[in-house]
């Protein structure tokens, strides 16, 4: 699927065993599997011949699909978010301070990428904590989730995908990172995209490890204009912070 597709609509047919699927998606793209139950005059009368049972699905934003049975498919389990409502991009690739190292201190980074990866998604995720978001916006925080390290379940609910996060990242093994000067500051940056969702909340979405890490800094200047999700950067470093716009704080000078 292309970038920003998903599958929105589901159309089954059961009987015994799975007759029929068909799978849509948000730009009205499909793929059916053959056999009887499609929307045909024979298809329809086999259906009420055989009493077959339909389900479908219609504007959602499906997560997983599992397939259960044995030598023939016995049906599916689908995990999906009901009405998703998709958030609108405001600004992408955006500079964001996720964390920061005081002066003569030292960083730990994962030794697996993807968990540098995940900690980085993790930590982008506090512009939403604060805010009573809706599903849709869990949604898409889990699907990065999911597609960007190796957490591999069967239940894609909040409660499972946030507690494989938060086993893979206590489990990790780390190795030393830079060791911050005694008139610098450690900031671990990377890149997101500035959402709006459909209720009108802004958050923040990782989106890249080009550009992300640890960079050690003594004069701040450069920073201006990032969004700063740290709890100690403005006090390490004199910042200057504002939230007017947005509601996320962003680094507005240096003191």
């Amino acid at each position: 699927m292309d970038e920003g597709e998903w599958i929105s609509d589901v159309d089954t047919i059961h009987w015994t065993f799975l007759h029929y699927v068909k799978l849509g998606t948000n730009k009205r793209r499909w793929v059916e599997s053959a056999g009887p139950g499609h929307d045909t005059a024979s298809g329809k009368a086999f259906l009420e011949t055989h009493k077959l049972r339909r389900g479908q699905l219609s504007g959602v934003r499906v997560l997983q699909i599992g397939i259960w049975g044995g030598w023939v498919v016995g049906g599916l389990d689908i995990e999906y978010v009901e009405n998703y409502r998709p958030s609108t991009l405001v600004k992408s690739n955006v500079d964001v301070i996720l964390d920061s190292a005081a002066p003569g201190s030292t960083t730990e980074i994962y030794e697996d990428a993807s968990l540098n990866t995940l900690n980085s998604i993790e930590r982008s995720r506090e512009s939403v904590k604060s805010l009573e978001v809706n599903a849709s916006v869990e949604a898409e925080h889990f699907v990065k989730v999911a597609v960007s390290t190796k957490i591999q379940t069967s239940d894609t609910s909040k409660e499972t995908m946030q507690a494989k996060t938060d086993q893979l990242l206590k489990s990790g093994k780390k190795t030393k990172g830079p060791d911050i000067g005694p008139d610098s500051t450690g900031f671990q940056m990377g890149r997101c995209d500035l959402m709006r969702s459909s209720t009108g909340k802004y958050f923040l979405k990782f989106v890249s490890t080009q550009g992300s890490g640890w960079v050690v800094l003594k004069k701040y200047d450069g920073l201006i204009g990032a969004f700063d999700l740290s709890a100690g950067a403005s006090l390490q470093a004199g910042l200057k912070h504002d939230d007017s716009e947005v509601g996320i704080r962003r680094i507005v000078g240096v003191r």
